[in-house]
Order: structure tokens, then C-alpha cells, then sequence
């Protein structure tokens, strides 16, 4: 349909899906490009990493034949096929389980959403549903299509102009610690900057939420760190 209605045989779309950057080259960056300021356009981007996201929970969790879930009186041994049997309404395949956070997250982003609002809401989601078990996978794959920690657009307009700074994760990573009762969610990119993203109580992880909307990072020189704040929810 979309051939049709575009009159070109890769319809509607610039690119197809694709890990390779030869194949699509979409990245934050490319809403600066002309042709990039339509919904639809905008959508392809958007698209485009979150199926980047996407394979990355694929190779982690398998993936599912179907993204629909089993009805709420299928017997325990159905609804197993679907969700994981330690927690019961979190999917178990990386492709339905992304699925689960995008809509989660739809309910926690704010209206007129930016990429940065819907890519932190889905973190959160994650936080919210799994305790936070996809982190670095998610902030990875997000970073792979320049949506990382250090992505930025200045000169925002609410129609969606400014220049945007890509920014890439080839020399990101991401780890946790685990110090006296709390989890310290961390990030170490370009070998030259510490970030802290978040520290948490543990026991805040399976009934609080983590991420904010606006997420700010704690930056650091080699000589330490600089909290502004040790909350036990989020540092900002």
C-alpha cells in the first residue's frame, strides 16, 4: 500500500530496517536533513531505532512468533508460552517484551512527547515492569542510533526545529555496582568522562520508578565524582 500511495517501489520509507548503517544510515542526526521535519519522516527515524533496540532484547531474550498475549483465562501452561513463569506479567521474548515497554512507557511520557521523553519513559518502564533488567541494553541500543546519554538538540522549537547532536555509544558502556544497600547505575564513555546516572536503594527497584522524564546525568573528572544530590531515587 505504501508503494502505491508513494508511487515508488520502497513506499513511503527512506530505508528499510536494518543493523547496518549502509543499509540505513538513520540516526538522531538525520531530522536535521531536509525532507525530515514531516510526521512521518520523524516517525521512520523514530522507528528505526527502536528496532535497533529491539534485536538487542531479541538476542538477549529469543524472539516470540507473536506479539499478542494469551487471553486472561488461558490455563498457567499458555500463558507461560507468553510471559516469564518468575514474573508473571513481564513477555519473555525480546520482541513482545519491547512491545510491553513502548506502551508502558506511552503512559508515562508527557504529550507532545520529544525523542528524549520517550526514549527515558521506556527506560522507565523498564524500571517499573523488570526492576530494571535491561539498562544497558536499552541505553545501548538507543546510543547506536545517536540517542545516547550525551544526545542533545539545541534551539528547540515545539515544531521540532534546532540542531541535534549525535552522539554514538562505540566507546560507551555501561555497568552497576552494588555498595551498602544501593545500586549505582553508571556509565563510562570516550575514556575521558564518568557519568552516574542514577543510585537507588535496592529495595525501591521493584516499587518505585527510577527514571524521570528529564533524566540528568552526574558528571565526573578522573579525580571523583560530583553528587548533587545522593536521593534515593534519582540524582539531578
Amino acid at each position: 500500500m505504501g508503494s502505491w500511495a508513494a508511487n515508488r517501489d520502497k513506499g513511503i520509507r527512506n530505508y528499510v530496517y536494518s543493523l547496518d548503517k549502509e543499509v540505513n544510515p538513520s540516526t538522531y542526526k538525520t531530522l536535521d536533513k531536509p525532507g525530515y521535519w514531516g510526521v512521518h519522516a520523524i516517525g521512520e527515524v523514530w522507528a528505526e531505532i527502536l528496532w535497533v533496540v529491539e534485536q538487542r532484547l531479541i538476542a538477549k531474550h529469543g524472539f516470540s512468533e507473536t506479539l499478542f498475549p494469551p487471553s486472561v483465562d488461558a490455563d498457567s501452561a499458555v500463558r507461560n508460552t507468553f510471559y516469564r513463569a518468575d514474573k508473571p506479567l513481564v513477555p519473555k521474548h525480546g520482541n513482545s517484551l519491547l512491545v510491553q515497554l513502548v506502551v508502558n512507557g506511552m503512559k508515562l511520557q508527557p504529550c507532545s512527547p520529544s525523542f528524549f521523553d520517550a526514549r527515558d519513559a521506556i527506560v522507565q518502564a523498564d524500571q517499573v515492569l523488570t526492576g530494571g533488567e535491561n539498562f544497558c541494553d536499552l541505553w545501548e541500543g538507543f546510543a547506536e542510533r545517536g540517542l545516547g546519554i550525551d544526545a542533545n538538540v539545541k534551539g528547540r522549537t515545539p515544531w521540532g526545529g534546532g540542531v541535534r547532536e549525535d552522539v554514538s555509544s562505540n566507546s560507551s558502556s555501561f555497568f552497576v555496582l552494588s555498595i551498602s544497600g544501593f545500586l549505582l547505575i553508571c556509565c563510562i564513555h570516550r575514556a575521558t568522562k564518568f557519568q552516574l546516572l542514577v543510585v537507588a536503594r535496592k529495595s525501591l527497584l521493584r516499587s518505585q520508578p527510577l527514571m524521570t522524564p528529564k533524566m540528568t546525568a552526574v558528571h565526573s573528572g578522573a579525580g571523583g565524582s560530583e553528587c548533587l544530590n545522593s536521593d534515593s531515587r534519582m540524582i539531578s
